[in-house]
């Protein structure tokens, strides 16, 4: 069996017989350039980027307006980028805003349709007169809070005095008045009466 030097032992598939060696692609150099762009950009520098975006890079470079000196002028290095993006709202135009007229919102159609009809639709014998229907809701659930009349306010010990019907003062649990001996003896005797 024949057996080349550097292939699988029992291979019977396709082995070429110039072997082609590929070359590893050549580092590119680096270069300065925004991430996935591929043209060059003079004068972007990394202390740049912070807070600018691809566009405004752009411009500068085509329109040529960026820094060509040894240094950054001192307004521009020293400039925050608070700075550099501040807007003035007192300087900024707004147009005056008229209020929208909105339509008025259309009519139930129910309404429409006498209350006699929906009476009977509904089978409910029609009661009275609609505007004196009207009249004592309006009086049930509109009243003006002058014309309530306002009840004596009590103290809670009074309303509870007036309840339960006791002349003395509620205490408070605390105070214990008889002891469990007393109190078994009483309850003992009231269930002996009862029987």
């Amino acid at each position: 069996m024949l057996e080349r030097h550097g292939h699988l032992p029992g291979y019977t598939g396709h082995i070429p017989k110039n072997q082609q060696i590929e070359e590893p692609p050549q580092p590119q150099p680096r270069r300065p350039q925004l991430p996935n762009y591929m043209g060059f950009i003079p004068g972007a520098k990394s202390e740049n980027l912070f807070g600018k975006t691809y566009g405004k890079i752009t411009e500068m470079s085509a329109l040529g307006t960026y820094n060509k000196g040894r240094d950054i002028p001192v307004e521009d290095k020293f400039k925050t980028i608070t700075q550099e993006n501040y807007v003035n709202q007192l300087r900024v135009y707004v147009p005056f805003l008229h209020p929208k007229e909105y339509p008025l919102p259309p009519e139930d159609p129910i309404n429409q349709i006498p209350y006699e009809t929906l009476s009977k639709f509904y089978g409910v014998k029609p009661t009275g007169n609609l505007d004196d229907m009207g009249r004592s809701i309006s009086n049930y659930y509109e009243r003006d809070e002058g014309e309530v009349e306002e009840t004596n306010k009590q103290d809670v010990f009074a309303a509870t005095r007036n309840f339960f019907g006791d002349e003395e003062r509620y205490d408070g649990p605390a105070e214990l008045k008889l002891s469990y001996e007393e109190a078994r003896k009483i309850a003992s005797g009231q269930k002996n009466d009862k029987a």
